[in-house]
């Protein structure tokens, strides 16, 4: 009975441990689903390659040159922007191709951009 009770308590203690301090929804296969889904991954790649546009992996809080000299950190703000706007920033060395995902609720960006920051 006492081991019971201590399973129960460890377990309300994790739960509550896993709460997410946004209030978003934040789940890797639904982030998964979304980037192929809404075609991120015609252009971006996760591992580093090089396609049409600059791969995901790593970019989180890393500064970039733009086609206009500028240069920004990839900060959420400017994944935002990129989602939303993405002609906003482009990256030197890629096109201007990139289609508008505005249509994108917020809880859905806020997922490609948290699934973007943990790709290292």
């Amino acid at each position: 009975m006492k081991s019971e009770i201590k399973i129960i308590i460890f377990s309300i203690l994790l739960a509550g441990c896993n709460k997410q301090s946004s209030n978003y929804s934040y789940n890797s296969a639904r982030a998964l689903e979304l980037y192929k889904k809404e075609t991120c991954i015609t252009c971006h790649s996760l591992d580093g390659t090089r396609r049409m546009g600059p791969s995901l992996k790593g970019i989180y809080g890393n500064k970039v040159e733009l086609a206009n000299g500028n240069v920004v950190e990839r900060d959420d703000e400017y994944l935002r922007d990129a989602i939303i706007k993405p002609d906003l920033h482009i990256v030197k060395g890629y096109p201007s191709m990139i289609n508008s995902f505005s249509h994108l609720s917020d809880n859905e960006i806020e997922i490609l951009i948290r699934f973007i920051k943990e790709l290292k």
